[in-house]
């Protein structure tokens, strides 16, 4: 997973985040999960160039940071009870100005976009990607930056 991301970090700085901090903590006890890692570039490559627009917005160091760790108290619920306990997180968090709380609850919708010349479909494949993993992705606001954590299951329940 931290190979997967540290490809990521790499791409970005040579393409769209030259100027961009990036500070990476990643937790070196993770348990191992069953993830496409070609799924996993292209979400956690959708989250951090949303970060790196986002923060590069004013006139403060664009900085994106970069988590792994484990939630053990985690359940994905299924229809017939939990089919899972235990998450492995990974965060993208930005210093820039936040998501307007008037479009929040859309950021995963496909097609919709606030950035001009948008498709609206990097944060849409990232939903569509966790769900097939049997995760999801969600947003945390606030007005000095926005935190996307994408959430996957580690053990499956019998």
């Amino acid at each position: 997973m931290h190979v997967v991301l540290d490809s990521v970090v790499d791409l970005a700085k040579a393409s769209f985040g030259a100027t961009t901090r990036f500070d990476l903590q990643y937790d070196p006890s993770l348990p191992e999960i069953e993830v496409d890692p070609d799924h996993l570039h292209e979400a956690a490559l959708n989250l951090v160039k949303n970060a790196v627009e986002a923060a590069s917005i004013g006139t403060r160091q664009a900085r994106v940071s970069i988590s792994t760790r484990y939630r053990a108290g985690f359940r994905f619920a299924g229809r017939d009870g939990p089919r899972a306990r235990g998450a492995l997180e990974i965060s993208v968090t930005d210093n820039g100005p936040g998501v307007p709380e008037t479009t929040a609850a859309r950021v995963f919708e496909p097609f919709f976009t606030t950035k001009t010349g948008g498709a609206g479909i990097g944060l849409a494949v990232v939903a569509e990607i966790m769900q097939a993993h049997g995760g999801f992705v969600v947003i945390d606001n606030s007005v000095s930056g926005a935190s996307l954590r994408m959430l996957f299951p580690i053990a499956r329940q019998k």
